[in-house]
C-alpha cells in the first residue's frame, strides 16, 4: 500500500534536521512546483522523490510518519577540526557528498597520481602557465612566480581532480570549507568556504590538494569545517605547509577583509566546472538542480538556456 504522507508531514520531519521549509521549496523541490500541489497527496509523494534524491535522504524513511528521515549511506570519512556526526553536520556532509556523486557523474576523465614532492608540483604548474603566455609574459612569470586559482583549477583538471564551489547550506546548518570525496576512482575536491574572494579560495584548493598529494584520504570521504593554520593535527599541518610551499600566502587565509584584487573565485570555480560538465547525461530535475545550487550563470556561460 502507498503511503499517506502530507506536505506538512515532510516540512515537519526535515525541519527536525534543520532544513527549513524555505529552504526545501528554493532548492529541493521542482521551478513548477506550488502551493496548490502541496494540498495533492499524490503530487506530495512526487515531492518526496525529489527532495529525497536532491538532499540524499532515504526515501522509505521520509514517507513514514513513524520513522524519523535518515540521510542515504554515506563513505567512509574523515572528520576534521570540531566535527562530529550530529544534524547539523550530516546536512552538509549529504548535500556535497550528493553533488559529489553528481560531478563524478557528469565528467569524463582519468586520474592521474600527482606526486608529494610540492616542489615538483609547482614546477609543473609553473611550466604549464609560462607556456600560455606569451613572450613577454613569460619574463614577468620568471621574475614573479606567482600561482593563482586558475593555475590551481588548471592543473587539478589535468590530473582529472574535479573541483566545484559549493556553500549554499541551509541556515543552522554547520558548513564545510573544504571537503575531498572519492566517486569512480577519482577525486572530487568541493569549496564551501563562503569567500569571493580567488586568493582564500586558492588557498583552500592548495590545501585540498595537499592532502591528496600527501596519501591523506585514498578512499571515502574527508570533511573540514575549517582550515585552521594554528591546528595541532599533524595532517592539517602538512596540508598547510604543502599550501605554503606552493606558493600561496597563508595571510590571504586569516585576512578578515576580502581582497579587492582577486573577486569572483566562486564563479572562476565553477565557470571551469560548467565547461567540463556533460549537461546531456543530466535527466531534467538534476540539471535544474545544479542550476540552481551552482549558479544560473554556470550554465550560461557554456551557452545553456
Amino acid at each position: 500500500m502507498t503511503p499517506t504522507i502530507s506536505m506538512s508531514d515532510l516540512y515537519h520531519k526535515l525541519s527536525q534536521l534543520g532544513i527549513e521549509p524555505n529552504y526545501i521549496r528554493e532548492c529541493a523541490l521542482p521551478s513548477w512546483w506550488n502551493e496548490e500541489l502541496e494540498t495533492k497527496p499524490v503530487a506530495v509523494l512526487e515531492g518526496a522523490g525529489y527532495i529525497a534524491k536532491r538532499l540524499g535522504l532515504d526515501l522509505k524513511s521520509l514517507l513514514a510518519k513513524d520513522e524519523p528521515p535518515r540521510f542515504k549511506p554515506q563513505p567512509h570519512t574523515k572528520f576534521k577540526q570540531h566535527l562530529s556526526p550530529n544534524h547539523r553536520t550530516l546536512v552538509a556532509h549529504s548535500l556535497v557528498h550528493r553533488l559529489a556523486e553528481m560531478v563524478a557523474y557528469g565528467t569524463e576523465a582519468t586520474f592521474t597520481n600527482i606526486p608529494a614532492d610540492v616542489n615538483q608540483i609547482r614546477s609543473q604548474i609553473l611550466t604549464k602557465s609560462e607556456e600560455a603566455l606569451p613572450w613577454n609574459g613569460r619574463v614577468s612569470l620568471t621574475l614573479s612566480p606567482q600561482i593563482d586559482l586558475t593555475a590551481l583549477l588548471d592543473y587539478c583538471w589535468q590530473q582529472g581532480i574535479a573541483v566545484l564551489h559549493f556553500s549554499h547550506f541551509p541556515p543552522h546548518t554547520r558548513p564545510i570549507e573544504g571537503t575531498i570525496q572519492w566517486h569512480r576512482n577519482r577525486p572530487v575536491i568541493i569549496i564551501g568556504a563562503h569567500h569571493q574572494d580567488s586568493a582564500k579560495l586558492a588557498f583552500i584548493l592548495a590545501h585540498e590538494l595537499g592532502h591528496l598529494a600527501l596519501g591523506h584520504l585514498t578512499e571515502g570521504m574527508l570533511v573540514e569545517e575549517n582550515i585552521d593554520l594554528d591546528s595541532p593535527d599533524e595532517a592539517e599541518y602538512c596540508a598547510n605547509q604543502f599550501a605554503i610551499n606552493l606558493g600561496l600566502d597563508k595571510s590571504d587565509i586569516s585576512a578578515k577583509e576580502p581582497s579587492c584584487l582577486h573577486p569572483n573565485g566562486q564563479q572562476i570555480i565553477n565557470k571551469y566546472l560548467a565547461d567540463r560538465l556533460d549537461w546531456d547525461r543530466f535527466d531534467d530535475d538534476s540539471y535544474e538542480y545544479l542550476e540552481k545550487v551552482l549558479g544560473v550563470e554556470l550554465c550560461q556561460s557554456v551557452g545553456i538556456v
